[in-house]
């Protein structure tokens, strides 16, 4: 009997806070990664507080339209956004969103200290 190994690609989408005397990190895992990023999401916007003045709230909620599973209405509400801040166009025809590749964003935290959001993909 020939046994047959797959290879499942997991997604690990970050998020780490700089906040000078430590980085605080936010990690989730999964075998889908629009599904981890949009459960990342919510468990850091959970305990995050009021957020509606985050300056980088309406970039940071386009990238989490665009690679998570969760719909844009229910971002931009968790944002502190109004409901129809971001459209719902799929991406353009002919530009898929990136399966191998690593990605990463650099923003300005709800509290003022450097902040990314990363992919991470591991075979």
């Amino acid at each position: 009997m020939i046994e047959e190994t797959t290879s499942r690609r997991r997604y690990e989408w970050c998020i780490t806070i700089e906040t000078g005397s430590e980085d605080l990190d936010s990690l989730y895992q999964g075998f889908e990664s629009s599904s981890a990023l949009g459960n990342l999401f919510a468990m850091w916007l959970k305990d995050r507080g009021e957020i509606s003045k985050w300056s980088d709230a309406r970039q940071f909620g386009k990238i989490v339209v665009k690679y998570s599973d969760l719909t844009p209405r229910v971002i931009a509400v968790w944002l502190g956004l109004s409901p129809d801040t971001f459209s719902a166009q799929p991406a353009p025809e002919g530009v898929p969103v990136p399966v191998k590749q690593a990605l990463s964003w650099q923003f300005t935290s709800p509290d003022g200290h450097p902040m990314t959001l990363e992919r991470i993909i591991r075979e």
